[in-house]
């Protein structure tokens, strides 16, 4: 055996041996609660922000899994505290389960509304763009091109800067799927909380909700920082889109700066 081939043999069974070792070495598994429909876009960008959290875990010793319920069935049902819950739901049933769990982060990966954001929840966290910054994205976009039909996304399966195409040809690769907003949602959702658990020592859920609303920074695959605003919103990019092609970013250079997250959508509650 040659020393390349021996040292390459040696790399395999190391990694071999560290993923076998975290899988066997579990210190710490935290549960996440799915309220929604399994048959959806964003369960599987759920899955593949899990997926992604739990291969980087193994070597930490963390592991997430994840339970799936029906709204009707979680309001039925008493069940063990999971660590965070991530709901695709209408906006009635996403404000029942923000009452009716104050001390549990609640990821909003369902419901666009305003009067959700507004409403300013102590524990709703809402990944989606608000209708009020998809609205505000196109107002600014359209002051520089007024005669595009371009429309504002969250998401898009040929955004490619800032390792998106990366995400992109993973979630396409696993799911044979493109990736939209609410499969964008939905992972961002699931590393929202897997790296603040992961990173952060967290270990409860009331400390989880604390550090999301006063510390959390997330990336996103956007390329700029982002937390959520007092209302629960993720201030972030938008993509403006026109015959299925990115046409542009928003905030719109010329018309805001273009890091000013805070000129897409209502950044205070409604006192």
């Amino acid at each position: 055996m040659t020393r390349n081939s021996a040292a390459t043999l040696f790399a395999i069974i190391l990694v071999l041996y560290l993923s076998l070792w975290g899988k066997w070495a579990l210190a710490t598994e935290y549960e996440l609660l799915y309220i929604g429909p399994e048959n959806s876009s964003a369960y599987r960008g759920l899955q593949q922000g899990l997926d992604e959290a739990n291969h980087q875990g193994q070597f930490l010793g963390i592991g997430f899994s994840l339970r799936t319920m029906e709204f009707d069935d979680y309001v039925s049902e008493k069940l063990s505290d999971p660590i965070a819950i991530i709901a695709n739901v209408e906006t009635e049933e996403l404000r029942q389960l923000i009452k009716a769990t104050p001390d549990i982060a609640i990821m909003n990966i369902g419901s666009a509304s305003d009067s959700l954001r507004l409403a300013c929840y102590p524990n709703g966290f809402h990944i989606l763009p608000s209708e009020k910054m998809l609205a505000d994205a196109e107002v600014q976009w359209r002051k520089k091109n007024p005669n595009s039909s371009a429309h504002a996304r969250a998401w898009h399966h040929k955004f490619k800067k800032y390792a998106a195409r990366d995400l992109n040809k993973r979630f396409s690769a696993r799911f044979e799927k493109a990736m939209d907003d609410r499969a964008w949602a939905g992972w961002a959702a699931a590393k929202i909380v897997t790296d603040t658990l992961a990173r952060q020592g967290i270990s409860d859920h009331s400390r989880l909700l604390a550090y999301l609303k006063e510390d959390l920074v997330f990336d996103g695959q956007k390329g700029i920082e982002m937390q959520f605003r007092e209302t629960g919103q993720l201030k972030q990019i938008l993509l403006l889109v026109d015959d299925d092609k990115i046409v542009g970013e928003a905030p719109v250079l010329g018309v805001a700066d273009a890091t000013d997250l805070d000129s897409l959508g209502h950044i205070s509650c409604q006192h």
